[in-house]
């Protein structure tokens, strides 16, 4: 009698499908479709909403998100999420992320906030 699974990895190869991603993928392909994100308009999209968070200054070399250094930046992301404002940190670096569902008024209050926690006003 051989082996009834395969080896390594491969013993998984006949377990059950988790299929859910597809409906969701399936969801998130009609959403872009419906509101024409093209991957064009995604990028045009991008750039403005960093324009916001960014005070007007344009940096091409800026990616998908904003990095602002933070000394206490999981003090300031938890001071953020309370006024429902979400936002991811690495070490001493607070990460603020565009999307297209993000207003441009939510974007503007979002950098209120910011001021505000950092005492910069």
């Amino acid at each position: 009698m051989g082996e009834e699974y395969g080896p390594r990895p491969a013993r998984f190869g006949g377990a059950t499908y988790d299929f859910t991603s597809h409906y969701r993928g399936g969801a998130v392909f009609k959403f872009f479709q419906d509101q024409k994100l093209t991957p064009h308009k995604l990028r045009e999209l991008n750039q403005h909403q960093i324009g916001i968070l960014s005070g007007g200054t344009r940096n091409d070399a800026i990616g998908r998100f904003l990095a602002v250094a933070a000394p206490r930046a999981a003090k300031t992301q938890q001071a953020l999420r309370k006024q429902n404002i979400w936002t991811a940190y690495r070490g001493d670096t607070l990460r603020v992320g565009p999307a297209p569902y993000v207003t441009d008024a939510q974007l503007a209050a979002a950098c209120e906030v910011l001021r505000d926690l950092s005492g910069s006003r």
